[in-house]
């Protein structure tokens, strides 16, 4: 939903539609609102969308690789719902697959997001995401607890992003914010 907190009263409104358990955003140097997504607890991947006004991203319809729900009860979406993709994964770090995955690892649990514009990071991780993945013991092997560096990039299919393991063998990280070009890790 969108808002303008200045207005009296506030007009609310429906700025996109078919998320599942949003956690962390941000927006980037060129004013994309990203955020990362929870999927269920059937082995689709977790999502990184890029968030668009009217735009629809598959819940409770399609999940990560814009797979069917894996539940025999599963709803069926309208015949002419277009489902965004999420971002894609080009790798090297957070793919449960082989082949193209939209976005991590099932299971994952991404949460806190940052933009980090520059800092006392080295020059290599300013303009770039980090987030945090509080991790899940659910599927057949460990995956999360780390903070991932995310840096998109346009690709022929849509948005894409090269992630990296920042830091790993976190506790439970579930946020991360910035202050003064230093990155806190709230776990």
């Amino acid at each position: 939903m969108k808002l303008d907190p200045g207005q009296a009263p506030p007009k609310i409104e429906i700025y996109c539609r078919g998320l599942r358990n949003p956690f962390g955003f941000d927006w980037d140097e060129q004013g994309r609102l990203l955020a990362g997504e929870h999927g269920p607890d059937a082995d689709h991947p977790e999502e990184l969308n890029w968030l668009r006004p009217g735009k629809h991203y598959g819940f409770p319809y399609r999940f990560g690789n814009l797979a069917a729900p894996m539940y025999p009860d599963a709803a069926v979406g309208p015949a002419d719902l277009l489902v965004e993709k999420p971002v894609l994964n080009l790798g090297p770090d957070a793919k449960g697959i082989p082949g193209p995955e939209y976005t991590f690892h099932p299971h994952s649990a991404p949460c806190g997001m940052t933009f980090y514009r520059k800092g006392t990071l080295p020059a290599r991780y300013n303009n770039g995401f980090f987030l945090c993945r509080f991790g899940n013991f659910l599927g057949k092997t460990k995956v999360g607890f780390d903070v991932l560096h995310i840096r998109l990039q346009d690709t022929p299919d849509g948005l894409g992003a090269r992630i990296e393991t920042f830091l790993a063998d976190l506790r439970r990280p579930i946020d991360i914010c910035q202050k003064d070009g230093r990155l806190y890790i709230l776990e």
